[in-house]
């Protein structure tokens, strides 16, 4: 099982998600698939989402 970093909590909380609910996701789905642990990081989520 995987859990999500308290930085990307925020990140989630914060970002305006123009995309509504299946752009969050296919963001979360990224980086799920990239991450290579447990914890899902900031660094695995797509770029675009952490230049907003």
């Amino acid at each position: 099982m995987k859990e999500l970093a308290a930085p990307i909590q925020e990140i989630i909380r914060t970002y305006d998600w123009p995309g509504n609910i299946q752009e969050l996701f296919n963001a979360l789905s990224y980086a799920f698939n990239v991450s290579d642990g447990s914890v899902i990081r900031p660094e695995y989520l797509p770029d675009y989402i952490l230049t907003n």
